[in-house]
C-alpha cells in the first residue's frame, strides 16, 4: 500500500448531513457495547468534537526569548562536554558496556575536557549511529538534549523530514505514545470498516475522531497540530493493516488449496478469482494470471515464504504465520508513532532521559 496521506478535515462527516442513523451492525459486533456518539446526528457530531478541540492549546515557546537564547562561548563548550558524554557512552553501550557502568563522573575521569576538545567532542562517532544531534537545536539555550536527539533518515519513515524537525519533549513524546495507543485500542472497531462504502467509512471515522480528541483534551505536552497528524496517521495504518488482512485471506485460500488440496499454484488462483473470492486483491489474481506459464508476485512471494508451510497446521495457526509473512513482502511506512517508540527506546539505553 502507498504510504499517501491527504490531509484530513479535522471535523469529518458524511456527505449525508441530515443526521441518519448509521448502520446498527456494529453494536451488535463488540458484545453488544455501543460506542459513543453512534446514535449522535452529523451536526451533534461535530459539535462535541470542537469541544475537545478547543482544549487542545499546548505550544513552543515560540516567544520565550531566554527558550530562545543562543549558548555563549563557555556556555557551549559545557554543552558540547556534555553531549560528548552521551556519543561517548553510546558508543561503549553498543560495544557491549553496561549503561550503569558509564555515569558522567567515571567518564569524566576517562575523558577530561582537554581530550574531549582535542578530539572535536567525539562527533565524529555519530556516523555509526543510527541518529546525531541536531546541530541547529544544539545552538539554542531551550531545548533539552532529547528534544536535540535525531534519527538517521533510512527511507523507511512516512514523513521523516516533519518528525525530526516536530523537537517534542521526551516527556511531550511519551504522552504521545500513550495517546497513540489509547486511541488505537479505543477505537479498535474501526478496522471492520475498512472496506465500507465512503459514507459509511467517514462516519466511523469521525466517531473516532470524536474519541481521539477526548483522548487528546487530557493531554498537557503535545502539539494540537501533532495530534491531528497522529489521527491522520492511525486512520493510514488501519488501513495498511486492512490491506494485510487482504492478502493474508488470498494467501490463506492459496495455501489450502495449494498444501492441502495439491492444487498447482496457478489452478488454485484461478479457483479464488472464478469464484470471486478475495475481491480486494482482484486486481493481483488477474496480474498472476496473465504472467502464465512464468511467475508473477503472488507466486513469488508464496514461494519465498510459504511454500514450506505444511498442511497439517491447524488453519487459525496458519492464518497467523501467514499475515506476519505478509507483512515482510508488503512494506509499510513508519509513522511519529514508530519514530517515536525508537528514538524514546534509543535516549533510555544511552542515558539521554531517565530509564
Amino acid at each position: 500500500m502507498q504510504g499517501s496521506l491527504a490531509p484530513t478535515d479535522p471535523v469529518g462527516v458524511t456527505s449525508d448531513d441530515h443526521g441518519e442513523q448509521p448502520d446498527k451492525k456494529i453494536v451488535h459486533a463488540f458484545n453488544d457495547g455501543e460506542i459513543e456518539g453512534l446514535h449522535w446526528s452529523d451536526a451533534e457530531l461535530r459539535e462535541q468534537i470542537h469541544v475537545y478541540l478547543d482544549k487542545l492549546n499546548f505550544t513552543l515557546p515560540d516567544e520565550d526569548d531566554d527558550f530562545w537564547s543562543i549558548y555563549h562561548d563557555q556556555e557551549l563548550v559545557k554543552l558540547n562536554e556534555r553531549l560528548a558524554l552521551h556519543r561517548i557512552r553510546a558508543h561503549k553501550i553498543s560495544e557491549g558496556a553496561l549503561l550503569e557502568e558509564l555515569v558522567d563522573a567515571k567518564l569524566i575521569q576517562e575523558y577530561p575536557p582537554a581530550i574531549l576538545e582535542d578530539e572535536e567532542y567525539f562527533q565524529w562517532y555519530e556516523k555509526d549511529f543510527e541518529w546525531y544531534f541536531d546541530p541547529n537545536c544544539c545552538r539554542f539555550v531551550g531545548f533539552q538534549d532529547y528534544q536535540r536527539l535525531v534519527l538517521r533518515d533510512d527511507r523507511q519513515y512516512l514523513r521523516w523530514g516533519e518528525y525530526h524537525k516536530t523537537y517534542m519533549t521526551y516527556q511531550g513524546d511519551q504522552e504521545y505514545v500513550k495517546f497513540y495507543e489509547t486511541v488505537s485500542s479505543e477505537t479498535k472497531w474501526l478496522e471492520n470498516f475498512v472496506d465500507a462504502s465512503m459514507n459509511e467509512w467517514l462516519r466511523y471515522e469521525t466517531l473516532a475522531m470524536y474519541k481521539a480528541m477526548k483522548i487528546a483534551a487530557g493531554c498537557n505536552n503535545i502539539l494540537p497540530t501533532l495530534i491531528h497528524t497522529g489521527f491522520n496517521e492511525y486512520l493510514w495504518d488501519v488501513k495498511c493493516n486492512g490491506t494485510y488482512d487482504d492478502y493474508a485471506s488470498l494467501y490463506l485460500e492459496i495455501w489450502k488449496r495449494v498444501a492441502k488440496e495439491k492444487m498447482s499454484f496457478l489452478s488454485a488462483v484461478k479457483e479464488i478469482h472464478d469464484q470471486d473470492m478475495c475481491s480486494p486483491c482482484l486486481i493481483q489474481m488477474k496480474i498472476e494470471l496473465g504472467c502464465a506459464p512464468t511467475s508473477g508476485g503472488l507466486r513469488t512471494n508464496y514461494d519465498r515464504y510459504l511454500a514450506d508451510l505444511d498442511g497439517e497446521v491447524e488453519q487459525n495457526e496458519a492464518h497467523s504465520i501467514i499475515l506476519e509473512a505478509v507483512k515482510k513482502f508488503v512494506p509499510k511506512q513508519k509513522t511519529y508513532y514508530d519514530y517515536v517508540i525508537k528514538k524514546l527506546d534509543i535516549a533510555r539505553k544511552n542515558g539521554v532521559i531517565p530509564l
